[in-house]
């Protein structure tokens, strides 16, 4: 890699759709979430955000940054899942 000692953060500006990402786009989102440098995606329409964190079996993984929970510590269960 070109920048191996230097740790750096590469932010991409750009507009996927306004309806989503499309079908044909899919396959490569995944690919580049499964990536050992990706550390998020920001994306979301007029009046909500959401910070797009991995995926789980095809289905993403997101964070609402408008919306504080608790961070599960002190649950009973072994998994903690958000809302």
């Amino acid at each position: 890699m070109l920048f191996e000692n230097y740790p750096a953060v590469a932010i991409l500006t750009t507009r996927v759709s306004l309806e989503g990402i499309p079908e044909e786009l899919w396959g490569h989102f995944l690919e580049l979430m499964n990536s050992e440098n990706w550390v998020g995606c920001v994306g979301g329409v007029k009046g909500q955000s959401l910070y797009i964190v991995g995926h789980h079996n095809g289905k993403v993984i997101f964070l609402d940054p408008h919306y504080v929970q608790s961070d599960g510590e002190g649950e009973e269960s072994d998994t903690y899942c958000c809302k």
